[in-house]
C-alpha cells in the first residue's frame, strides 16, 4: 500500500504527500504523545532543514540549466526549451511551497525525514539535535525503512 511514497516528486502528488504526513503526525501524536522539540532543537532544525532547502533549490537549479544547455547544445527548438524551463520552474515552485511554506514546529521532525529521504542531509547533519531529537527522526525512518 504504502511503496512507491517515499520517492517524493513527481512520482507522487502534493497532495498525497501531505496527506501521509498529516496522518504519520496524527498517529504519532496519538501513540507516544505529542511530540515537542525544545526550544534549542527547533533552532537546530530549523537551521538544518535550511540546509536541505539549499540542497533542494540546488538540484533545482541544476535541473534548470539542463534544459538551457540543451538548447544552446542545438537539442531541440528554443520555444520548447522555453516550455520546459517554464514547467520546470513552476513545479519546482509548488514542490518547494508545499513543504517549506508554513512549516510548523509540529512539524519539522517530519520535514527533517523527508529531506534525509531524499538525500537532502545526512545523518551527521543532525548532530545539532539533542539526543531525544534525532532518536525520533531515527523511529520514524525505521518506521518507513
Amino acid at each position: 500500500m504504502w511503496e512507491g511514497i517515499s520517492r517524493g516528486p513527481p512520482e507522487f502528488s502534493e497532495k498525497i504527500h501531505l496527506r501521509l504526513l498529516e496522518h504519520i503526525k496524527i498517529n504519532a501524536e496519538a501513540s507516544q504523545g505529542k511530540m515537542e522539540l525544545s526550544k534549542s532543537d527547533k533552532r537546530a532544525a530549523r537551521a538544518i532543514i535550511r540546509k536541505g532547502l539549499m540542497t533542494e533549490c540546488e538540484r533545482g537549479l541544476q535541473g534548470a540549466a539542463q534544459i538551457i544547455n540543451d538548447c544552446k547544445a542545438g537539442k531541440g527548438d528554443p520555444h520548447k526549451a522555453y516550455l520546459n524551463l517554464y514547467t520546470h520552474i513552476t513545479d519546482f515552485d509548488k514542490g518547494i511551497a508545499a513543504q517549506y511554506d508554513n512549516l510548523s514546529n509540529d512539524s519539522l521532525i517530519f520535514a527533517l525525514v523527508r529531506q534525509l529521504r531524499e538525500g537532502l542531509l545526512d545523518a551527521q547533519e543532525l548532530e545539532g539535535l539533542s539526543e531525544e531529537a534525532r532518536e525520533q527522526v531515527r523511529r520514524f525512518l525505521e518506521w518507513r525503512g
